[in-house]
């Protein structure tokens, strides 16, 4: 999908301060909506059942057995990747590509870094988001909604309560071995 969005940019001449900016807006972008959506989608209180069990299929399993669920569906993955492009082409016209582009780099860096926090050999490159991940799935759910980054759990307040330091994985349910 960068690819594409690299062809398609071939056809716009930007400047290269937008060539610049745009991609990484994109990526803030995304910072923002993969907190939003784990905060205020994947962990939405509801009555309704049929919520909460949709809740629990996009969400709900990976809490349910974090080392065996990390990764979206490729056909979900695919046709979020074509309604987001759509949506940015018609919002953004032209500089749809370079935002996706970026957007894209930030998914990109969300499933890698989920990945690693969850794979015991890699997780030792980021202990503090390792930390602070586990603190999410198995002591404070409703806390540290960023997953590749902590900027926005610092930005709302929504940080761990303590530091929880010392603290001993349960490597049966968190890590990929």
């Amino acid at each position: 999908m960068l690819l594409v969005c690299v062809y398609f940019e071939s056809f716009y001449h930007h400047s290269l301060i937008l060539f610049l900016i745009l991609p990484f807006a994109g990526w803030f972008i995304w910072g923002l909506t993969e907190y939003m959506m784990h905060r205020f989608v994947f962990h939405l209180e509801s009555k309704n059942k049929n919520i909460l069990f949709v809740r629990y299929i996009l969400h709900g399993v990976h809490h349910h057995e974090p080392a065996k669920t990390l990764f979206v569906p490729l056909l979900l993955r695919i046709g979020m990747q074509v309604v987001t492009l759509v949506v940015f082409k018609f919002c953004f016209k032209h500089y749809a590509f370079l935002l996706f582009f970026g957007l894209e780099i930030g998914v990109i860096q969300y499933i890698t870094v989920h990945y690693f926090i969850h794979h015991q050999r890699f997780s030792k490159y980021f202990p503090k988001l390792t930390r602070y991940h586990y603190i999410h799935h198995f002591v404070e759910p409703d806390r540290v909604f960023g997953t590749s980054s902590l900027l926005w759990d610092k930005i709302f307040g929504t940080l761990p309560t303590k530091d929880f330091s010392g603290m001993e994985f349960k490597k049966d349910k968190h890590f990929i071995s």
